[in-house]
């Protein structure tokens, strides 16, 4: 049985030159793949969001990631920095 990918929120940041904003924390639980869509709960909302970049906080770019030790910054387009807040959870349902 496939695991939910969970990822709470601890920082949020706008990379140059690319689109949307992008996110750090520890992978919970689950995988998260580029393209994958994910729901982002936040206090009265769910938004939809797409994984443009994954990559350690040593900038090693990865096309995947499952949960782990490592801290990791998913970029996500389809949402604005209004509407991220650390603590917000990202995640596959």
């Amino acid at each position: 049985m496939k695991t939910p990918f969970r990822l709470k929120i601890r920082d949020i940041f706008s990379l140059s030159g690319l689109p949307g904003m992008s996110v750090t924390g520890f992978v919970e639980s689950g995988r998260v793949a580029l393209g994958d869509s994910l729901i982002l709960r936040t206090e009265n909302d769910l938004v939809a969001v797409q994984v443009f970049k994954i990559q350690t906080l040593t900038m090693k770019e990865l096309e995947s990631f499952e949960g782990g030790d490592i801290e990791v910054a998913i970029h996500l387009t389809g949402v604005e920095r209004a509407q991220l807040k650390s603590g917000y959870v990202l995640s596959s349902d």
